[in-house]
């Protein structure tokens, strides 16, 4: 299958700078934001906060697949935004985010999705990994990744 869709592609010369606070990793599923925050975040010496972790832990799960299969996706969506929304609405100190992969997923909620992409502009600097510019080295590259025990994988 051919992607027709080609992502917008930023460039250290085109991108809005860095001026310091939170920041915010985004991306497709299994791209490697949990890996990148938790570098960034050491070499910044900032808090790391994996917003699947904190998901899974706010309704008392190890991992958001169980909040999926024990309770669905509506409600994993709802639980995903409330946690990204009292993080990003009342964390004081710099914090290095790694954004659920699903956080601004098309297909679920809309409202949601917009809430979500508002909270990620308004409240932090959010870079969006993608592992190529090419859409179907994209899907070869992150399928295979994709059954890693923290996502739903239908």
């Amino acid at each position: 299958m051919k992607y027709s869709q080609e992502p917008e592609i930023f460039t250290q010369e085109t991108a809005k700078p860095y001026r310091g606070g939170p920041i915010s990793v985004s991306g497709p599923s299994a791209v490697g934001k949990s890996t990148i925050s938790k570098l960034l975040a050491k070499r910044l010496k900032y808090h790391m906060l994996d917003l699947d972790d904190e998901v899974a832990k706010e309704v008392g799960f190890v991992t958001t697949k169980e909040v999926i299969q024990k309770e669905g996706h509506p409600y994993f969506k709802e639980i995903q935004h409330a946690v990204l929304q009292k993080i990003t609405e009342s964390m004081s100190s710099d914090y290095v985010l790694a954004a659920g992969g699903e956080i601004v997923r098309l297909g679920y909620d809309q409202g949601l999705i917009k809430e979500n992409r508002i909270l990620i502009k308004k409240h932090t600097y959010n870079i969006c990994l993608i592992p190529s510019i090419d859409l179907d080295e994209i899907v070869n590259i992150l399928f295979p990744r994709l059954d890693d025990g923290k996502r739903d994988t239908r």
